[in-house]
């Protein structure tokens, strides 16, 4: 897990949002709107808004997931990747039980603890 990830406003653009996750060498960005979890946006859900959209301009909103699945540190480790394979999640997000988010564990931290386990 990634603890403290990096997070966008649903109301910046998507272009604001790729920045981002090149700079910062990351496919997810948790979306806040007034400090509430309120989506998941991936590299991938960009380039498909961008696809699909006649507009030159989106925000991250128009591209997010909405209500992204979250859990708490605590959860059974095992039910969580269950559920992402699934439901064929590229990532959790991993909130204090409130509104705070912790953390963000994706497919690529679960591949690395698989390998891990294989070593």
């Amino acid at each position: 897990m990634t603890s403290d990830p990096v997070c966008i406003d649903a109301g910046e653009p998507v272009q604001a949002a790729l920045a981002l996750m090149n700079d910062e060498s990351i496919r997810h960005l948790p979306v806040m709107h007034e400090n509430r979890l309120v989506g998941v946006i991936s590299d991938r859900d960009i380039a498909q808004a961008l696809a699909v959209s006649s507009r030159p301009t989106l925000i991250v909103e128009e591209a997010m997931t909405p209500n992204p699945y979250s859990v708490l540190p605590e959860n059974v480790f095992s039910d969580v990747l269950r559920v992402m394979a699934a439901n064929r999640l590229g990532c959790v997000i991993v909130k204090d039980g409130g509104e705070n988010i912790v953390g963000i564990f994706t497919s690529t931290d679960a591949v690395r603890l698989l390998a891990d386990l294989v070593d």
